[in-house]
């Protein structure tokens, strides 16, 4: 698991991999479009609590501390 959180890190952003700090707090709506628009790219990653500018740092993220309502959120 480390490994592949270290080659993340130094991978660069593109359609199927995209960084957002969110340390606090992310847009639910900003959160589907880019999910939305991975998907259409046949699959990838968003990872939110990584800094999305070099050198890459682990911040952690709060943006969606309910796991079960932001799965009920995206069902409706």
């Amino acid at each position: 698991m480390q490994d592949q959180l270290k080659e993340l890190l130094e991978s660069k952003e593109s359609e199927h991999l995209e960084f957002k700090e969110a340390k606090n707090s992310y847009e639910f709506e900003e959160l589907v479009k880019y999910c939305v628009a991975i998907a259409n790219e046949k699959g990838g990653r968003f990872v939110l609590g990584i800094s999305d500018k070099l050198p890459r740092k682990i911040v952690g993220s709060h943006a969606f501390p309910d796991v079960d309502q932001t799965k009920a959120s995206s069902q409706r």
